[in-house]
This record gives structure tokens, sequence and C-alpha cells, in this order.
């Protein structure tokens, strides 16, 4: 019998737990899509796969071992979404602003952590991460640490606000 063949079989999920962990990453991830391939995955069989996927497992391995664990966080499902703002007009609402931020903060910690000097693989699948320090700035213009609407927002809503409570005090002072 072919050894690749014997690996694969349903007693040898079962037997190392694949089955579990397969399950637990299904019902604990919270993109749909993720759900979807989680459903079907499989235990890799082909050496040169196993092979390129430990040496990967290495580099987080050793940061581990560093004391220097990978900065993540509950990354935000913004799949239901993101696909709307290429529609034009589309205007995002305040927790979708607030898990986009999230995803900024996640993504550009993340960059900035994987390191060509510590992670020399994975820095190169790290390039291709968001890290916008001028979008995190626009958003945090807008609102504050709260994730409430600044009075100062823009302009016209600072205007408003002023005008606002200049007639509250007027009305108070009569």
């Amino acid at each position: 019998m072919n050894l690749n063949d014997s690996i694969c079989t349903p007693d040898f999920y079962k037997d190392t737990g694949f089955d579990v962990i397969r399950c637990w990453l299904k019902d604990n991830c919270l993109c749909s899509l993720n759900q979807d391939f989680f459903t079907y995955l499989s235990p890799f069989h082909k050496p040169q796969d196993i092979t390129d996927s430990q040496v990967h497992s290495d580099e987080f391995l050793a940061a581990f071992q560093r004391k220097d664990p990978l900065p993540l966080n509950t990354i935000p499902d913004i799949s239901t979404w993101i696909s709307s703002l290429e529609i034009s007009g589309f205007q995002l609402n305040l927790e979708n602003f607030q898990q986009l931020y999230h995803v900024l903060l996640i993504s550009s910690g993340v960059k900035q952590f994987l390191t060509k000097t510590n992670f020399p693989l994975w820095h190169i699948h790290g390039r291709n991460l968001i890290s916008s320090k001028s979008a995190q700035s626009e958003i945090e213009k807008v609102f504050d640490d709260g994730f409430q609407i600044k009075d100062d927002a823009s302009p016209k809503l600072k205007h408003l606000i002023s005008s606002l409570v200049k007639t509250e005090n007027g009305i108070k002072e009569t």
C-alpha cells in the first residue's frame, strides 16, 4: 500500500484529531468564505508542501521562543460589505468604519512585525499587507476613541454644533 494513500484515511483524520481541528476552525472563523474553505480542508500529503509549511512555521516558532509573538487580534469580517465600496455613492456606516480601522491597524502591525531579518519567508508575503497611516489618520480625524463622530469631524459639522450650542445657551438665558 502506498504511504500517501494510508495517510489520507478517515481513521488517520480521527486519530490525529484533524477533524476536531477542522470543525473548530470552521466554527470559530468570522468569515463565511473561510467557513466553506475549512469544511473541505484536508491535510497536505505532498512532501514538498509539508516541508515548505514547516519552514514557514519555524519562523513563527522562533518568534514564540524569543517571546515575540505575532501581534494578532480578532480580524473583523468585512467580507459582507467590502465589495460594496465599488458601488458609486456607497457609504460606510459607523460599524463598517470601525471594522475597517481595526483591519488597517492589524495589517499595519503585522506588516511591521514581519521583518526581513526575523521572517525572511513571511516578509515576502507581508509586503502585500496594507499599511496606510494616512487612511488611519483620516478615520481618527472623524471618530474619537469610542468611535463616536467628533464634533469637529468636518467644518460644516463644527459650525452646526457651534450654532446649536449658541442656540441652547440663548434658550437657557431666557
